[in-house]
């Protein structure tokens, strides 16, 4: 990872702390960090120094926000296991989703917004429930780019089956 001057945290306090501050960077050295939402503009990297594990992020109303090496996985939701996304515009590089579930969208859930997603990958994700939907992603609004990823191995389960990769 290239070097990017920002806010060093390695717990979550310093996190939902930093989140709620004016750094425009946020870096996160190895370790586990709980769920978090973000409403500005923000960019959050791995620091490089290992795995970075994010339970879940919630972008919402109106932020523009970069997520940069991170691990999404272990988490469960209603709406987007991994990643939930409305109102907000959400760049993601070098990101893995995967071990997530919910009812739509185990792995991320689009409602509306613009999500970019480039070298990541969404997989072993889960839409549970009778009317769950889009194991890897469920997208009912907004703007999807995926340039260089991966969605494998993502999964539907519950009386009706729809889609267990990608839903629209």
């Amino acid at each position: 990872f290239p070097p990017i001057p920002g806010l060093i945290v390695s717990s979550t306090a310093e996190l939902q702390a930093a989140i709620g501050g004016m750094s425009p960077t946020i870096l996160l050295q190895a370790g586990t960090y709980t769920s978090i939402t973000i409403s500005r503009n923000l960019t959050i990297a791995s620091l490089g120094d290992g795995v970075v594990v994010l339970r879940r992020v919630s972008v919402l109303s109106g932020g523009n926000v970069k997520l940069i090496g991170l691990h999404l996985t272990g988490s469960s939701a209603g709406e987007g296991g991994g990643v939930y996304l409305e109102d907000a515009d959400l760049e993601m590089t070098r990101c893995l989703v995967y071990n997530n579930r919910a009812t739509y969208g185990g792995g991320v859930r689009v409602k509306s917004g613009q999500l970019k997603m480039e070298d990541c990958e969404i997989y072993e994700n889960a839409a549970e429930n009778i009317n769950g939907a889009g194991g890897a992603m469920y997208i009912d609004g907004g703007t999807i780019v995926m340039i260089r990823c991966k969605v494998r191995k993502n999964r539907t389960q519950g009386h009706r089956i729809y889609s267990g990769g990608i839903s629209i």
